[in-house]
């Protein structure tokens, strides 16, 4: 089945990617199982690139699961969002949109 992703940050007013096709592989039932699926096939798509420097693929899943979990970014499927460990049900052509929190730095003083 085909959906969208998109990714936002924030800091930024345009996305990082916008309405990228993603084709998930098997039934996807809670939203960590599908994180886990985009992750692995960006991290595969990065290491196909020559003179790249090669990622490891389980330590990108275990980040982006714990970064997911501690709230790093958020996850929204067609305008609603999804927490983690959360089941969801997709459908053809759904709209996934990442946004990455941005933390703040500065002195209090």
């Amino acid at each position: 089945m085909t959906v969208y992703i998109k990714i936002k940050s924030l800091a930024k007013r345009k996305p990082l990617i916008d309405n990228t096709p993603f084709e998930t592989t098997g039934a996807v039932a809670i939203s960590d199982d599908l994180v886990e699926q985009i992750v692995r096939k960006m991290v595969r798509d990065y290491n196909a690139k020559p003179d790249k420097n090669h990622q490891d693929e389980e330590a990108a899943v275990k980040n982006a699961l714990t970064c997911f979990s501690d709230g790093i970014f958020r996850l929204f499927i067609n305008d609603g969002e999804i927490g983690a460990n959360s089941p969801i049900s997709l459908k053809e052509n759904d709209s996934i949109t990442f946004i990455r929190l941005t933390m703040l730095t500065g002195l209090l003083w």
